[in-house]
């Protein structure tokens, strides 16, 4: 009987401490990705190890054998977030911006909230991923391969859920290292 109540006790305390309190840096109520992006980075090296052990849907085929080259479809992902739980999808998506090399190249599928965020005169696109409370937030950046997309006239709905695929890679803007989705199509 004692073991059980430690059990549930400890399952308890791994839940709570999770999130995090208020505290904590991660704004509950974002909507935009530079609300979540900030916070995000800094979240994403201080994961507990249980999102460090995630189990990934990483499958071995290259990059080129994945991308139809005239139509830019996806045959294969390598990386299908849209798949998993809120919770593992969130947890992989830690993963995916705490060690982007592991990720580099890779095709990448998620499902999510789109969130758009403008920050000196770029914008940015995001699909949101939250973890089964909806208390914390991981924002997945895309660009789409079709530039002629003009925002907001040809993209969803702020706060729609949305599914996208892309190449995973990162880039520097001044000091800082992002990640995010090239390539990328709403499917």
């Amino acid at each position: 009987m004692k073991r059980t109540v430690c059990v549930l006790l400890a399952c308890a305390v791994l839940a709570l401490a999770g999130c995090g309190s208020d505290d904590s840096g991660t704004n509950k109520s974002a909507k935009n990705v530079n609300d979540v992006f900030s916070s995000s980075q800094n979240d994403s090296s201080a994961e507990s190890s249980s999102a460090s052990d995630a189990v990934s849907t990483t499958t071995k085929a290259s990059e080129s054998s994945n991308v139809d080259v005239n139509s830019k479809a996806y045959k294969e992902v390598d990386t299908d977030l849209s798949q998993m739980s809120s919770t593992m999808a969130y947890a992989e998506a830690s993963n995916m911006l705490s060690e982007p090399d592991k990720y580099k190249g890779k095709i990448v599928k998620a499902k999510g909230v789109f969130a758009v965020s403008n920050d000196n005169g770029n914008t940015y696109f995001a699909c949101m991923l939250t973890d089964a409370a909806a208390c914390c937030s991981q924002p997945i950046e895309f660009v789409l391969s079709d530039t002629s997309r003009k925002y907001p006239a040809d993209y969803p709905e702020i706060d729609s859920e949305i599914t996208v695929v892309g190449v995973f890679g990162t880039y520097n803007e001044g000091a800082n290292q992002y990640c995010r989705l090239s390539d990328a199509q709403l499917l």
